[in-house]
């Protein structure tokens, strides 16, 4: 489960790094919101990371999908 751990890793590190960049005082307010947008598209990424190993790689299933059938 490499690809889980690469995925869990990079979401929680942009999410540290998004609540540090909003509690940084900075004057330079385009570099916040590119620092900002950066951060955003790491979490994303890194959750979808987590969703393809474990539903597509790792071959679980949801609850839903249990339900439905």
């Amino acid at each position: 489960m490499l690809l889980f751990d690469v995925g869990t890793v990079l979401f929680c590190t942009s999410l540290m790094l998004l609540i540090w960049f909003l509690l940084k005082r900075q004057n330079n307010h385009q570099a916040k919101l590119v620092a900002l947008i950066i951060c955003i598209v790491m979490e994303i990424i890194g959750g979808v990371l987590m969703v393809v190993a474990h539903y597509l790689v790792a071959g679980n299933a949801s609850t839903i999908t249990n339900l439905i059938q």
